[in-house]
C-alpha cells in the first residue's frame, strides 16, 4: 500500500513538501505533522507509524493508547484554544471518496473555539451514534467507513448517507465564514502552519532547557 504518508511509515521524518511534511515529534510513537489546509493554527495529524486505512485498524489496546496520547499532543497546542477536537475520516478500502485521497490512517487534533461536535450533529445526511470517549472504534466494523468526532468528553462515530471527500473540513470552513476554503489542495494556508511548526519548536527548546 502506498500513501501520501509513506514517508511517516517508512521512519523519515521529512516528506515531499518540506513547507508542512515534517514530523514534529521525530521518534514519538506515531507521527505529528501539520495539516495542509489548516483552516487554523495548531491543526496537526497523528499519524500511526504503520500502514494503515484507518485507525480503526489498530487494535484496541494500540487505539486506547494512541487516542491518551493525542490528549497530550493538544495539550501542548492549548496556546492557539483550550480545547481540541479530533475527528477521523475513516474509509474500508483503498481510494475511497472517504480517504480525502491519503489511504493512510490519521486523526486530525483541531485547537479551534467553534463548536465543531455540535454542528455536525445537527447534519441529518449522517447516523450519528454516541460511542465510547476512551475507545470510539470500539463499536466500528470492519467493512464500514464512518465519520468520528470526538472532544475530551465525548465521542461520535457517524454513518454517511452518502460518503463525501473532506467532510468535517467542509464543515468547520462553513463555521468559519468561509465556506468555499475547505480544500486542502487548492488552499494549503501555509501561514497557519507556519505558527504550528513554530509552536512545537519553541516546546522543544523549553524541554531541553
Amino acid at each position: 500500500m502506498t500513501s501520501r504518508f509513506d514517508w511517516i511509515t517508512q521512519g523519515r521524518t521529512v516528506g515531499p513538501d518540506p513547507k508542512c511534511d515534517v514530523d514534529l515529534l521525530p521518534g514519538g510513537p506515531f507521527g505529528v505533522v501539520p495539516s495542509l489546509g489548516s483552516l487554523c493554527p495548531g491543526w496537526v495529524l497523528a499519524i500511526p507509524r504503520k500502514p494503515l486505512l484507518s485507525i480503526s485498524q489498530l487494535p484496541a489496546d494500540e487505539r486506547v493508547a494512541f487516542l491518551k496520547a493525542c490528549g497530550a499532543v493538544a495539550s501542548s497546542l492549548s496556546g492557539f484554544n483550550p480545547s481540541a477536537h479530533y475527528f477521523e475520516h475513516g474509509p474500508s478500502k483503498r481510494k475511497s471518496v472517504v480517504g480525502c485521497g491519503v489511504d493512510q490512517a490519521h486523526l486530525h487534533i483541531v485547537p479551534t473555539p467553534h463548536k465543531l461536535l455540535e454542528f455536525v450533529l445537527t447534519d441529518r445526511s449522517v447516523g450519528w451514534t454516541e460511542v465510547d470517549r476512551v475507545d470510539p472504534w470500539a463499536t466500528v466494523r470492519p467493512d464500514s467507513e464512518y465519520y468520528l468526532i470526538a472532544t475530551s468528553t465525548t465521542a461520535y462515530v457517524g454513518t454517511p448517507a452518502e460518503p463525501e471527500s473532506q467532510y468535517f473540513r467542509k464543515q468547520l470552513a462553513a463555521l468559519s465564514g468561509i465556506p468555499n476554503k475547505w480544500n486542502y489542495r487548492e488552499w494549503p494556508h501555509y501561514e497557519h502552519i507556519e505558527r504550528t511548526v513554530d509552536c512545537f519548536a519553541i516546546e522543544r527548546a523549553r524541554e531541553a532547557a
